[in-house]
């Protein structure tokens, strides 16, 4: 989002002060800009933040925050314009420390990406402590791009409205047109209103009376929304499918006086930081999102090595909310170097806590020996990854091994229309939920290259590799707990708990076209426990992943089987403990080189999941399996509290199961 404003910067001055909010640090310094260090400290500020205590009349925001005025609020988006103008004054003039006055910056839909976008910005700090940015977009909160070595000390974001409407269960009707009655919570938006924003999709989400324990999740949007009151509503969403069977709420213990919440999920989020590398977050806090709650994305060659130190994606204390964010907690995609994320706390993210990919792409067309079409998941993808130096791995799509490696030389992006329908065509034969046809590419190799229509394109870089995740707590996510796909990294001390599904995922998933070739991963004195909790509600599960802590090539939901390659090397689970798996506590596959071993795991297959892995001929009980591999050691494993019907401790490829 470069900009040239040349003789104009006076004329963007006065858009500024008329709440246009978008800035740029590449701007040239212009005259009539405040000087920050000539500003009272009370100068330009909101209401100064204050002891927050709950408020029962509405349960999105906490006193005085709930009592706030059109007047307070107005205060607040002004404060917020001129905040930022001393912000760029201050990196213009050559300083290198901004110290943002302690109290409540509003920033209102300003038509563009972002709400604030800050650019060009480079070896600077920016002091936020008691300060909260208050977004009142359903879309980016705060992006920083192009941007190198910038620290953050403090700042909390939150969003006014929520992007969720919730509310308490009144009544479930579990018959063929299954739907649930609910009575909307003080504070929040209705439903319909959020519908009107014809969003993406609609996840809508099941609680506990209390809001602690998550009972139910739905991804898709639901069928139907019925205002039956002033404040009562009737909601139809669909429960899963599993094995040809039609799950219901009772299956999920849905019940009278639970907790309910339908959410606007896009895929923006609350701070993203785009093509910057060396970012620094020391206690930033995120309250809320409308997608993601920190989103880092990189290009070949560019963007990652952020470091997150005490920060929190939560709910708001002193609040009723059921939810965080309404995805992810921390995503980082196509970045060469993951992140550092230490002594963090993320929990009610409304997808993954932390999920650290990079891309799969597809072969779409064989043009000649040394020339491809390529179609990555999403057009924008393409642009991102694919550039003269990108280095291809061809993966057979029947097995999953490498038949080519070859370096991009020349890359152009199709505009011939009938390409473009060809591929939106074979997506939508093949039911690829995620591999649009909006791009398709031609690129050229430097050499001969061995594809076949429909094999997998991995990248060989630009997958959140080198990460470090230390000392973190993560817990209570409908989803997944992290998932990894970059090599060279290490997960250790963190606590992961109450997921929804896996604990850990380290490989590709073929599902979501993301992907990475995992190496050299240590995952060592973690604990996780009670993951896979919605997975085991039901007993006819046949899922993926089946463990808490899973190395494997997610397969196709359309095929359900599990490619044979050897793709994944030297990934070491040592020394951690795994309490109440519902099913197997590790699964390994599509890995050589590798170790599990000293790990203890306490009260095996507590879900008692019947039929678990069935479609792939295993019982998913057992403690550990290894489905297939080279040279993976499995010893050294303590089992604690085991039932009597446990089938076992260990269960390698090439063993006869009973």
């Amino acid at each position: 989002m470069k900009k040239s404003y040349g003789v104009v910067a006076g004329a963007i001055v006065a858009l500024l002060l008329a709440g246009i909010g978008w800035y740029s640090m590449s701007m040239k310094p212009e005259s009539g800009v405040a000087d920050p260090e000539s500003a009272s400290s009370e100068e330009g500020i909101g209401l100064k933040p204050v002891a927050e205590v709950a408020d029962p009349s509405n349960l999105a925001l906490p006193k005085p925050y709930s009592a706030w005025t059109e007047q307070d609020k107005q205060s607040q988006r002004q404060a917020g314009q001129q905040m930022l103008q001393q912000l760029q004054s201050a990196f213009r003039s050559g300083k290198t420390e901004y110290v943002i006055p302690p109290g409540n910056y509003r920033f209102p839909d300003n038509g563009k990406r972002a709400l604030i976008t800050l650019q060009g910005l480079n070896h600077f700090r920016i002091v936020a402590k008691d300060v909260t940015f208050w977004m009142e977009a359903f879309k980016f909160g705060f992006e920083l791009v192009d941007s190198r070595d910038v620290v953050f000390e403090g700042l909390t974001i939150d969003y006014d409205p929520q992007p969720y409407a919730q509310g308490s269960i009144i009544a479930v009707h579990d018959e063929k047109d299954r739907y649930i009655d609910f009575e909307l919570d003080p504070g929040f938006l209705p439903p319909d209103q959020l519908l009107g924003k014809k969003p993406p999709n609609m996840p809508v989400a099941v609680f506990s009376p209390d809001g602690k324990d998550i009972k139910s999740w739905s991804y898709s949007k639901p069928s139907k929304i019925e205002k039956l009151g002033e404040r009562t509503y009737r909601v139809y969403f669909r429960t899963r499918v599993v094995n040809g069977y039609q799950t219901a709420y009772k299956d999920y213990l849905i019940e009278k006086g639970d907790k309910i919440a339908v959410i606007y999920r896009n895929g923006d989020s609350a701070m993203i930081v785009n093509r910057s590398e060396g970012i620094v977050f020391n206690g930033l806090t995120v309250y809320s999102s409308p997608g993601l709650g920190i989103r880092e994305t990189g290009s070949f060659g560019k963007g990652g090595g952020s470091k997150l130190t005490a920060c929190q994606v939560v709910r708001r204390p002193n609040t009723g909310r059921l939810l965080s964010t309404a995805a992810d907690a921390y995503h980082s995609a196509f970045t060469v170097k993951g992140p550092v994320i230490e002594g963090c706390e993320f929990a009610y993210a409304g997808d993954d806590m932390i999920n650290l990919r990079g891309g799969i792409s597809t072969v779409f067309e064989v043009i000649g020996e040394q020339e491809l079409l390529i179609a990555p998941r999403q057009g924008f993808e393409g642009d991102l990854l694919l550039a003269p130096g990108a280095k291809l791995k061809i993966a057979d799509q029947h097995t999953g091994g490498i038949r080519s490696e070859v370096t991009v030389t020349r890359v152009e992006r199709v505009t011939d229309r009938s390409i473009l329908d060809q591929a939106a065509q074979l997506k939508k034969e093949l039911k690829l939920t995620l591999w649009s046809g909006d791009g398709v590419f031609r690129v050229w190799t430097d050499r001969p290259v061995d594809a076949a229509q429909l094999d997998y394109v991995f990248y060989g870089q630009n997958d959140s590799g080198g990460f470090t995740i230390r000392n973190n707590y993560f817990h209570h996510t409908p989803a997944r707990g992290l998932l990894l796909q970059g090599a060279n990294g290490v997960l250790e001390n963190n606590k992961i708990e109450y997921t929804g599904a896996a604990g850990l995922i380290v490989g590709a998933e073929l599902p979501w076209m993301a992907g990475g070739l995992p190496a050299n991963i240590e995952i060592r004195g973690n604990t996780f426990a009670d993951n896979n909790s919605l997975h085991g509600l039901k007993a006819i599960l046949g899922m993926y992943p089946i463990a808490s802590v899973n190395v494997l090539l997610t397969p196709l939901e359309t095929t359900g089987k599990l490619l044979p390659a050897v793709l994944f090397r030297n990934i070491r689970i040592t020394g951690n403990t795994i309490v109440r798996p519902q099913a197997a506590a590790v699964f390994i596959a599509n890995a050589e080189d590798s170790e599990v071993s000293g790990n203890r795991i306490i009260q095996p297959a507590y879900g008692n999941v019947q039929g678990v892995g069935c479609n792939v001929g295993i019982d998913g009980n057992y403690g550990i399996i290894q489905y297939n591999g080279d040279n993976i050691a499995i010893e050294n494993n303590t089992f604690e509290q085991k039932p009597e019907w446990f089938p076992g401790e260990v269960w390698q490829a090439g063993e006869r199961q009973p």
